[in-house]
This record gives structure tokens, C-alpha cells and sequence, in this order.
């Protein structure tokens, strides 16, 4: 497979990391660029969003579902083909299992 790139600049030389890794065979291109043309991957397998204040995490959820629910093509009567959790439920899922 054969990829065009355009290249927009050349950055300083860091040189190499304590690791080995020299930092100046690097190449930066846009995300969503790399995982269409390079990866083959669509969509996003997590999002990771915040809301205004503790105040409105239900309602940004409730928004978020009903987003992807519209951009999944979902039925009404079909069940969620995506999972979404709230800060809240992470830290209670976590307190349960850490306390086994």
C-alpha cells in the first residue's frame, strides 16, 4: 500500500531517549488520518468526555447516548451497540472491585 504525505515542516532534533529511542525518527500526522489510511480502523473504540460541572454529568450522558444512538442508525426498541459510563460509575465499579 502506497500512502501520500505531505510534508509541512521539519522539527528541532531532540536526539535520543534514555531508552534508546531516537525522537528524531519521528513522524506526526493527524490521528484520525493514521488510523483510516494507515490502520484501517473506523470510529473510535473510547471517547473520553467532561461536562460543564457535577451538576450536568447525567444530562451530558443522556446527550452522548442519544448522539450515538442517532449516528449508530439505533432503533428506538434496539439495545445501546456501544458502552457509556459516567465518572461516578467507574469509581463505584472500582470500589467494589478493590474491596473483594
Amino acid at each position: 500500500m502506497k500512502l501520500l504525505f505531505y510534508n509541512l515542516g521539519i522539527l528541532s532534533k531532540k536526539g535520543k531517549l534514555p531508552s534508546g529511542a531516537d525522537q528524531d525518527d519521528s513522524i506526526i500526522a493527524p490521528y484520525s488520518t493514521v488510523r483510516k489510511k494507515v490502520m484501517g480502523v473506523k470510529g473510535y473504540s473510547a471517547l473520553i468526555v467532561s461536562a460543564k460541572d457535577t451538576n450536568t454529568i447525567h444530562l451530558a450522558a443522556e446527550e452522548i447516548r442519544s448522539i450515538l444512538r442517532q449516528q449508530h442508525k439505533i432503533k428506538s426498541a434496539d439495545d445501546d451497540d456501544f458502552s457509556l459510563f459516567t465518572q461516578n460509575e467507574v469509581s463505584q465499579t472500582a470500589k467494589a472491585t478493590s474491596s473483594i
